[in-house]
């Protein structure tokens, strides 16, 4: 009986093992899948489905408000199957003047004007309705523009030298047999490193043909921050007695300075002295009134 309840547990745990394995992927698996030279469709068609076509998307728009319209933005794309790569919001400050408002406090008026800025990667078959929501998001559109990059030429160049490179394996192990072996395995390895690197760059396409990239830029127009701030220089004056000491000291300190000065202008005050003294000696009497 026991036996019988093992082996049913282990038939039952099997298919859950079996299904997660069958989750798992290898690296190898995802490079021969990035260097498959079939496909569905003919691609000397242009608007074959099997081309890969990297599609991107810049917009620069005003909105009312730049808050609402990014979380909306962004709602928008999670909806869709995509991702928010990047959203950065800014307060450029562009003025800022302090006004009297009470004997302690002053009045900061700030003027600034906000923007936001989005990387949206949105699968390729709902591009075109996460680009008619941006214009209905927004007040005014300043920028638009919209590009493809068709990839296929260069996927399917890398996907053949792959497989050529796969095939010749055989003169590589007779070469590795000869006198050269350092050589010829040295030449293995930058071969399978440049096969790797163009599975990499195939994988890349596939990722930027599969979701597109859009850029939005948000700005609304400029607004007006007011907010009341304690005046430091009111709480930064020392007290009555103290300021009256210091105006003391100033006067004292200006009257040491005027007499610093006298003293050193004396040659002034001998020269008006001497001239003095010789205008009242060689000064003619005034003349008797009849």
């Amino acid at each position: 009986m026991p036996l019988c309840l093992l082996a049913a547990c282990s038939s039952q745990e099997s298919p859950n093992k079996l299904a997660g394995h069958a989750d798992r992927v290898s690296a190898e698996q995802v490079l021969a899948s990035a260097d498959s030279t079939s496909f569905s469709s003919d691609i000397a068609d242009i608007n074959s489905a099997s081309r890969k076509v990297i599609r991107t998307a810049d917009f620069r728009c005003r909105v009312n408000d730049v808050f609402t319209a990014t979380t909306s933005l962004e709602n928008i794309v999670k909806k869709a199957g995509g991702i928010v790569q990047e959203s950065r919001m800014v307060n450029d400050n562009n003025t800022t003047e302090s006004v009297y408002y009470k004997a302690d406090s002053v009045k900061q008026v700030q003027s600034y004007t906000t923007t936001a800025y989005l990387t949206l990667r949105v699968p390729a078959a709902s591009l075109d309705s996460v680009l008619n929501a941006i214009p209905a998001l927004s007040v005014f559109v300043e920028q638009r523009s919209l590009a493809q990059q068709d990839v296929t030429l260069q996927y399917l160049s890398n996907a053949l030298k792959n497989k050529t490179t796969s095939i010749s394996s055989k003169p590589m192990a007779l070469a590795k047999k000869s006198n050269e072996a350092i050589q010829a395995d040295s030449y293995d390895n930058s071969r399978k490193e440049a096969g790797i690197d163009r599975g990499i760059e195939n994988l890349a396409f596939l990722d930027k043909a599969n979701y597109a990239t859009i850029t939005v830029a948000f700005s609304q127009p400029q607004r007006i921050n007011t907010v009341v701030v304690v005046d430091p220089q009111y709480f930064s004056k020392p007290p009555y007695g103290l300021q009256f000491m210091q105006a003391m000291s100033r006067g004292w300190e200006l009257l040491r300075s005027l007499l610093l000065v006298c003293m050193a202008i004396w040659p002034l005050w001998l020269v008006a002295i001497i001239a003095l003294a010789m205008y009242r000696k060689f000064r003619k009497p005034a003349m008797p009134r009849p």
